[in-house]
């Protein structure tokens, strides 16, 4: 076989492995542990509508400190991720209150997009 001939065949071998190795969401995983991971992270600061000791605070900004939790991924396109985040309430005043707030969230994968429009 010449070499030009060979180089073809490579190649398009190549394109149908790599064809064959696309993301499918109804592929599982080999390993169930693989589908579990933890998070640990420093949110940006916002502002919440608070009560504090029973009265009406108003807006005041959080700002946390840190926060952490666990993560699921049933399959390559899907994340779920619940956990909490400490931080303190910041009065007008400059007093402050430390708190805790729960943390859950849904992430995706780019690739959906990509699936849609094809």
């Amino acid at each position: 076989m010449p070499q030009g001939e060979k180089s073809e065949v490579q190649l398009e071998l190549l394109v149908e492995a790599m064809a064959s190795q696309r993301w499918n969401p109804s592929v599982d995983v080999t390993c169930w542990y693989r589908k579990f991971g933890a998070w640990i992270g420093r949110p940006g600061s916002y502002t919440v509508e608070s009560n504090i000791g029973g009265e009406s605070a108003g807006e005041l900004e959080f700002e946390p400190v840190v926060a952490f939790g666990l993560g699921y991924s049933p399959n390559s396109y899907l994340s779920i991720v619940a956990g909490a985040t400490y931080g303190a309430l910041a009065e007008a005043d400059d007093t402050k209150h430390q708190t805790w707030a729960f943390t859950a969230g849904i992430g995706g994968n780019l690739d959906i997009i990509t699936g849609l429009i094809q």
